[in-house]
C-alpha cells in the first residue's frame, strides 16, 4: 500500500462488498486515511473494526487516534486505554494516550505513560 495506497484501498473495500464484516480490510482503510489525514473519512472504518473485533488492541488504537484529530479528546482517552488494556507493552499506544492525556489537561497521566 506504501507505493499505490490509492490501489491499496480499493482492494480493501472490495473486499468488504463480498465481506461487510471483515475487520482487518476496516482495519487497514482507517490506518491508511489517518495516514492521509482524511479523519472524518477514517472514523466510521475505525469505529467497526473496534466493534466487530473488541479483544483487537489496532482497532482501539486506530479508534483513539481518530477521535484524537477530531477533537473528541474523552473519547480517544476511552479508546486508547482499552488498547492499553489490550497490549500494555505497546509504545504506539502509550504515545497515544500520554498525546490525548496531554491534550486533555491531565499533565501526571500523560506523563506516567510517556515514562512507561
Amino acid at each position: 500500500m506504501r507505493d499505490q495506497p490509492e490501489a491499496g484501498l480499493d482492494e480493501f473495500r472490495r473486499e468488504l462488498r463480498t465481506s461487510p464484516s471483515h475487520h482487518y480490510a476496516m482495519l487497514q482503510i482507517a490506518y491508511e486515511l489517518l495516514k492521509e489525514g482524511k479523519y472524518e473519512d477514517a472514523k466510521p472504518y475505525a469505529e467497526q473494526a473496534a466493534q466487530l473485533a473488541p479483544n483487537l488492541f489496532a482497532a482501539h488504537h486506530a479508534l483513539g487516534r481518530v477521535l484524537f484529530q477530531t477533537g473528541e479528546v474523552d473519547k480517544a482517552i476511552d479508546s486508547l486505554e482499552t488498547a492499553r488494556r489490550l497490549a500494555p507493552d505497546s509504545p504506539e499506544v502509550r504515545f497515544s494516550l500520554a498525546r490525548a492525556y496531554a491534550k486533555a489537561g491531565r499533565a501526571e497521566e500523560a506523563a506516567r505513560e510517556r515514562a512507561e
